[in-house]
């Protein structure tokens, strides 16, 4: 056993709780100290990541636009058919919203053009627009115009056709307002490569700010986080993204204040700081308290759950680092659960032996009673007819007693006899007994599951003997068929009831010795028995 396993329960949660405060004192000191740059990092990264978004944005309305023009460039006479040109470029200004005009360019003169008037589309013509084609084909427009971006695209296989489109920018400041909603006093540049600046959503270009915005993209190092700290106003950090592969740059400028954390929440966190080490300090007692006393109670109430459901070979089993306290537990259970297992093994082994001696019993008792059937048989074969009767009386009753006998020992468990195998038996003897026909008795219904204990399972066979005997006797003097049936009385399964019912005749008088016979046997059983018209009822409760 350990040093730390021998100490109580107690002085080890007080050790934990002191290395759990330590180490957080240490990390919380630490982080104390970096919180600041922490956040200013994570701040900066924030604004970079919104860059990118605008980036995104401007990058979906850009090269949607292209594309656009690409497939509109693709067209068979576009650039000789005046006519078809203006038709096409109608149709691209129509439908991409964005587009405030479109010119269609051939050897440097224009073949056709249409761009967004007030309210309608009107035709440009005329003038020679000349644009160096790009790579990119991406360019900012003159500043005597509305800011817009200009993008120029060349025919494949034909460098001397241009379409020549601008984008205006409402599109995709509707788009940047909502990205850099909560930036406080945030504003956004869209760069060219060769130093172009066009505006801010706000229309507005600030002189010292956009030098500052440029110089910030020059000084962004390769690798490095793109977001640079310049001294101009209300441009306290720059955070620089590409749009995709063009030539364009997005600028998100943003205050000092929103980036460098402020004194109140410098101070909030060394505030926080305790608090964090009394949580920690809160979930290492309870981990401590899981390790050495909770851990344990489980396995124990596991043990014994199992154990109290029935399996007798549950047992706890070694616990070399449980607490002193547990393993004792543990192992005064295992040596107690030992003990009651032998002793139940004995009890099982009694039992069984005196299971067997009971249906051995039941077996000889079975056949001594059939022997004593076949006698009276033999006897009732050389009787005269008045004998025969009571001969025959007998021998059904002692046909009740072996029917019962018989079904408890077919069954296999000690003591309780099924119903459904009792009255196959029982109603097949006396029928050719009363040397009546298969087609005369007709068994109806008999329930599932319905037993009674043998102590019960006799009388009811007697019980039934006094009823069917007579029956079958009208039954083959009236060349009748008798119907039975065996059913549960109720939902839940508490009640049985026996049924004989005369298809056409009504019930005969019961003779005298059957009727006191009768009383008696529902006395035992404490049951209800019912003659009226056809039907007799019989009436008890599964269990006495």
């Amino acid at each position: 056993m350990t040093i730390f396993g021998s100490i109580p329960i107690g002085g080890r949660i007080g050790l934990l709780l002191v290395a759990a405060v330590l180490p957080l004192a240490t990390l919380g000191a630490i982080y104390a100290w970096s919180a600041g740059e922490t956040a200013r990092e994570a701040e900066m990264r924030a604004r970079y990541e919104t860059a990118r978004v605008v980036a995104g944005a401007v990058e979906s309305v850009v090269e949607g636009v292209g594309r656009a023009a690409d497939v509109t460039l693709a067209i068979d006479g576009i650039a000789v058919d005046a006519a078809r040109c203006q038709l096409a470029a109608t149709r691209f200004v129509e439908i991409n919203e964005s587009v405030a005009d479109m010119s269609i360019v051939s050897g440097g003169s224009r073949v056709c053009g249409i761009a967004r008037g007030d309210g309608a589309l009107v035709a440009l013509s005329g003038g020679t627009p000349v644009v160096e084609p790009r790579s990119d084909a991406v360019m900012a427009i003159a500043a005597s115009r509305a800011p817009a971006i200009r993008i120029v695209r060349a025919r494949s296989g034909n460098p001397s056709a241009l379409a020549i489109t601008h984008v205006a920018l409402d599109p995709i400041w509707r788009r940047v307002t909502t990205s850099i909603a909560g930036l406080g006093r945030a504003r956004v540049y869209v760069l060219t490569e060769s130093g172009g600046v066009i505006a801010d959503p706000e229309g507005v270009v600030d002189a010292a700010a956009v030098s500052a915005v440029l110089a910030a993209v020059a000084d962004v190092a390769a690798g490095s986080l793109p977001v640079v700290q310049v001294d101009a106003p209300g441009a306290g950090f720059v955070a620089i993204a590409r749009v995709g592969t063009t030539s364009l740059r997005v600028a998100v400028t943003s205050d000092v204040m929103t980036v460098n954390q402020s004194l109140p929440v410098r101070v909030a966190l060394v505030v926080g700081l305790p608090f964090l080490f009394l949580v920690a300090a809160v979930a290492i007692s309870w981990l401590g308290v899981d390790r050495l006393v909770n851990r344990w109670v489980r396995r124990l109430a596991r043990v014994t759950r199992d154990y109290g459901d029935g399996d007798l070979t549950a047992r706890v089993g070694g616990m070399p680092s449980a607490p002193e306290e547990f393993r004792a537990l543990g192992e005064n259970f295992d040596a107690m659960a030992t003990r009651i297992e032998a002793r139940s093994v004995e009890l099982e082994r009694a039992l069984a032996e005196k299971n067997h001696f009971v249906r051995e019993l039941h077996h000889r008792v079975k056949n001594n009673f059939q022997m004593i059937a076949s006698l009276l048989t033999l006897q009732r074969r050389e009787a005269d007819p008045a004998t025969e009767v009571a001969i025959r009386e007998a021998h059904d009753r002692v046909q009740a007693l072996a029917a019962a006998y018989r079904a408890s020992y077919a069954d296999g468990e000690t003591g309780q006899v099924p119903l459904a195998s009792l009255m196959v038996d029982l109603v097949e003897r006396l029928r050719e007994s009363a040397k009546l026909s298969v087609r005369a008795v007709v068994i109806q219904e008999l329930g599932e599951g319905m037993s009674l204990h043998l102590d019960r399972a006799i009388p009811f066979a007697l019980l039934m003997t006094e009823l069917l005997v007579p029956l079958f006797d009208e039954a083959r003097q009236a060349d009748d068929t008798l119907r039975l049936a065996v059913t549960w009385g109720d939902d839940a399964q508490e009640t049985i009831v026996a049924r004989i019912i005369l298809q056409r005749e009504n019930l005969a008088p019961v003779r005298p010795l059957a009727d006191r016979l009768s009383r008696a046997y529902a006395a035992q059983l404490n049951a209800t028995v019912t003659r009226e018209g056809h039907m007799a009822e019989v009436r008890l409760a599964r269990a006495a």
